[in-house]
């Protein structure tokens, strides 16, 4: 494959000598883009900093290589009409009246950084089949358009507060980091993702489609959003950790099929939600940290936390006897339990008291004393962990 590309490239760029077609270039001006438009294949880094181009348009098919488009503060519209493949990098940023990019045909892009162009409206990339690396942040785009990868290494959609839509609608698969943060409750639609490989984050979001995702090789995290509902359908492992926090609309989350959870489950701070069943999970490799207004909490095939348990509800509703009851009947933890109702400020810190009309205990597995039922109290038993 990358022969073929390189047989292309010499191809396209006309000769092998051409020193604009396979050298650096800085784009002072309009001027300089004759020489670079004259190659249909193109070779090295291309600068294009500080100039007074308002349209710039490029029209290379092949391009080996990095280009920088910074800081043009007469800049409105980037058009590459021919261009196919990139195998290298663009980084466009700072373009403070920047208002359109549009790629029509490009296919492959290894790297692609769009960042601090207020004025973006526009973006097109109707072809991009393949891309490793893609980072939008700080636009002032209201709606990405259907990106058609099907896979992708590291993803970051954040900080564009317009932004009310992002759909990635043929994304099967993602590497090492995704994230899409603060995009003031952006829709986000990705219903064929199955597998998230590395760090999965998804913060201030308005509502979520994952509805294929079955796996997740790292941690996984939801905070910060404006949805009242999570729906995981097909999630059945989770490699590391996973949280949903401070989702103050969250009143419903089903995640039917999770087995089995590599570090620890982390749900707190969200107020609206009060009953919590976690049907199939067997096993919490981790600590399970739980604060929050719940009423009811259930686990009923979980057979092994090999961490904590640690559970605070300020609901009065909840009973903490009937969860210790369990637990201590079939050996569940490992580590230390607590748990405490009628908390006035449910937190994630391990619980070391109590307030008044509330039930709290905190054991060790080791020990043989019998349930302890707290009212009141400030109650520690450091010596027992």
């Amino acid at each position: 494959m990358k022969l073929q590309q390189f047989v292309l490239f010499l191809l396209y760029s006309g000769a092998f000598g051409q020193d604009a077609c396979s050298n650096d270039v800085e784009i002072q001006g309009e001027g300089d883009l004759g020489d670079v438009n004259g190659c249909r294949g193109f070779s090295g880094t291309m600068s294009i900093e500080n100039t007074d181009i308002e349209t710039l348009s490029l029209e290379s098919r092949e391009i080996d290589g990095e280009i920088i488009i910074s800081n043009n503060s007469q800049l409105r519209a980037i058009v590459f009409p021919g261009l196919r493949n990139l195998s290298g990098q663009v980084r466009i940023f700072n373009n403070t009246i920047l208002n359109s990019i549009e790629f029509p045909e490009v296919e492959e892009i290894e790297n692609l950084t769009i960042s601090g162009v207020p004025q973006l409206a526009t973006i097109n990339f109707p072809n991009l089949e393949n891309i490793n690396d893609l980072v939008i942040t700080n636009t002032g785009l209201q709606e990405l358009p259907q990106l058609p990868f099907k896979n992708i290494n590291s993803l970051e959609i954040s900080q564009n507060l317009q932004l009310k839509k992002i759909d990635l609608p043929e994304l099967t698969e993602t590497g090492s980091t995704f994230l899409i943060a603060g995009n003031e409750d952006a829709v986000v639609t990705i219903p064929k993702l199955e597998s998230a490989g590395g760090n999965f984050t998804l913060s201030e979001c308005g509502s979520i489609d994952l509805q294929s995702l079955s796996e997740a090789g790292s941690e996984i995290s939801f905070s910060f959003g404006t949805f009242d509902s999570l729906f995981l359908p097909n999630l059945t492992s989770v490699q590391e950790s996973l949280s949903i926090t401070n989702n103050e609309l969250l009143s419903n989350c089903t995640i039917p099929q999770l087995k089995e959870v590599g570090g620890n489950i982390v749900i707190a701070n969200n107020t609206s939600y009060e009953s919590l069943e976690f049907e199939a999970l067997e096993s919490v490799s981790g600590s399970i940290i739980l604060a929050g207004a719940f009423e009811e909490v259930s686990f009923p095939a979980l057979n092994s936390i090999q961490g904590q348990f640690n559970l605070q509800s300020s609901s009065k509703n909840l009973s903490c006897e009937d969860i210790q009851e369990r637990f201590e009947e079939d050996n569940i933890v490992n580590g230390s339990f607590g748990c405490a109702s009628d908390v006035e400020d449910p937190n994630t810190d391990e619980i070391t008291g109590i307030n008044d009309d509330s039930a709290a205990f905190l054991i060790s597995p080791s020990s043989l004393l019998p349930p302890l039922v707290l009212t009141g109290l400030t109650f520690l038993f450091s010596a027992l962990l």
